[in-house]
């Protein structure tokens, strides 16, 4: 993926020519986050919205519905864009 980021870059394409598809909150981060910086304008789709459809896994993790999960998934996401 590096490559094509690189590639975007040597032919002057900025980041509102790319589209980021990942499948949950915080894949994109991890998967090419040291160039999103670099990538302004670029569009991040996520596929779900992270958070377990068990209740059991939500509460695990101290959230009582999975909606709750989800939403802080969306403010961490918030957060690590805004950094």
């Amino acid at each position: 993926f590096a490559a094509l980021l690189l590639g975007a870059a040597r032919h002057g394409l900025d980041g509102a020519e790319i589209m980021i598809v990942v499948a949950h909150p915080d894949d994109e981060t991890i998967g090419i986050g040291g160039h999103l910086a670099g990538l302004r304008g670029s569009r991040i789709v996520h596929v779900t919205d992270g958070a377990p459809r068990d209740l059991d896994d939500a509460r695990a993790y101290g959230f009582e519905t999975w909606q709750d999960y989800a939403k802080a998934r969306h403010r961490e996401l918030e957060t690590a864009m805004a950094a």
